[in-house]
C-alpha cells in the first residue's frame, strides 16, 4: 500500500503517465491562521476593524480558492468554546488586483457562534486573472464589525517576523477599505493583532506538493499561546521551518494540549477542526509531554496515537504511514 499522497522528500505515487484528479489542499504557505484558539474582547474604539495580512500562494496551479472562518476559541483541553457570532467581509489582493469573497452569493459571511463556515469558491476571474500565479504574494483583506464586549476570534499577533500586515480600527462602521489595494492608512488605532485572519484557505489543483497539518502542544505552537511565527522562540520550530521551506501548513498545536484530550469521546472536542486532515498530505505533531506529565503511560499514549492515525485514514480515504518516536514503558 502506498504512502499518503505527498511527503517530505518524495513525490506523488502512481504511474508516471497517470493524471491525478483535482484535489482540495491547503492553498497558501500559512493556509490561514488556523490555530483557532485566539480570542479577545472588543472595545468601544473598535466598532469596525480592517485587516490586511501577507501570505504566499503554494506552487500548485490552482483553479479555485476557498476560505474557512470560525467563531470559537480553543482551551488547553481542546474544547471548542463558542464566542459571539461574527460578521466578516473578505477580499483577496494580488498585485494591483483585488477580488471579493462571498458566502452563498452574499458579501457578508455570518459565522454562527461556535461554528465554522466555508466561503464560495474564489476564481481567478474575480481578480481579472486567467489563473492564480503559483507562489505569488497575496494579501488577505478583511473587515469585521464588532459589538462592544464581544469576544472576537482568530487573529494573530503582528510584529517583526510575525504575520506582516496592518490592522486598522475605529469607532465608526462607515469607513470601507475592503476593496482597496495597498497598505491600510494609519488613521485609526493600531493593535498588536490583526483581526479577521482566515481560519483555513484551501485550493483546488492537480499538482499539489506537500501540505502539512501541525498538531501538538506549546513546543510546536511556540512559546506564548497567542504569539505568531518567527519571533525567536515564538511560533514553534515546525512553523518557522515550513515557512522557510515554502510548504503550506495549518497550525492546530495549542499550549497545554494533550493527545488524550484530542481523541477522547470519538474526537468530540476537535469536532470542527478535525476535518482539516482532508486537506493535507502530511501530519506533524509532538503530543506526549503533557500527557506524560498528567500520568499517562507510554502504552496509553501509543494507543491514542493509533486512534489518531485511524481517524486520519478515515479522512484521507487512503493508506497512511505514521512515524513516531518509540515510547517504551519504564
Amino acid at each position: 500500500m502506498g504512502r499518503l499522497g505527498y511527503g517530505f522528500g518524495h513525490g506523488a505515487r502512481g504511474p508516471v503517465t497517470a493524471r491525478p484528479a483535482a484535489l482540495w489542499r491547503l492553498g497558501t504557505i500559512r493556509a490561514g491562521e488556523s490555530a483557532y484558539g485566539i480570542g479577545n474582547v472588543s472595545t468601544s474604539n473598535s466598532a469596525r476593524t480592517s485587516g490586511r495580512i501577507k501570505d504566499m500562494l503554494s506552487n500548485a496551479h490552482m483553479t479555485a480558492l476557498r476560505y474557512a472562518d470560525a467563531a470559537f476559541i480553543i482551551g488547553s483541553d481542546q474544547s471548542e468554546t463558542a464566542v459571539s457570532p461574527q460578521l466578516i467581509q473578505r477580499a483577496l489582493e494580488i498585485g494591483p488586483a483585488v477580488g471579493r469573497v462571498t458566502w452563498s452569493g452574499s458579501d457578508i459571511g455570518a459565522i454562527p457562534g461556535g461554528g465554522l463556515i466555508w466561503s464560495d469558491d474564489v476564481l481567478p476571474g474575480a481578480l481579472g486573472l486567467s489563473e492564480f500565479p503559483p507562489g505569488a504574494t497575496v494579501w488577505h483583506r478583511s473587515m469585521k464589525d464588532n459589538l462592544v464586549g464581544d469576544t472576537r476570534a482568530n487573529f494573530p499577533m503582528t510584529g517583526p517576523g510575525t504575520p506582516e500586515g496592518e490592522d486598522q480600527r475605529g469607532t465608526s462602521t462607515s469607513i470601507d477599505r475592503l476593496m482597496q489595494t495597498g497598505v491600510l492608512p494609519a488613521d485609526g488605532g493600531a493593535r498588536a493583532q490583526i483581526d479577521g485572519a482566515p481560519g483555513v484557505l484551501i485550493g483546488l489543483a492537480t499538482d499539489h506538493g506537500p501540505t502539512v497539518l501541525v498538531g501538538g502542544d506549546s513546543r510546536f505552537y511556540g512559546v506564548s499561546g497567542d504569539a505568531g511565527p518567527g519571533t525567536g522562540t515564538a511560533g514553534g520550530p515546525p512553523r518557522m521551518a515550513l515557512e522557510q521551506a515554502g510548504i503550506p501548513h495549518a497550525m492546530q498545536a495549542r499550549s497545554g494540549s494533550k493527545i488524550q484530550d484530542f481523541v477522547a469521546s470519538g474526537f468530540a472536542r476537535p469536532a470542527l477542526r478535525i476535518g482539516i486532515i482532508a486537506y493535507v498530505s502530511d501530519i506533524l505533531c509532538n503530543w506526549s509531554v503533557n500527557d506524560m506529565s498528567s500520568g499517562r503511560t507510554a502504552s496509553q499514549i501509543l494507543a491514542d496515537i493509533a486512534a489518531f492515525v485511524a481517524r486520519a485514514k478515515h479522512y484521507f480515504g487512503r493508506s497512511v504511514e505514521c512515524v513516531t518516536d518509540r515510547l517504551s514503558p519504564q
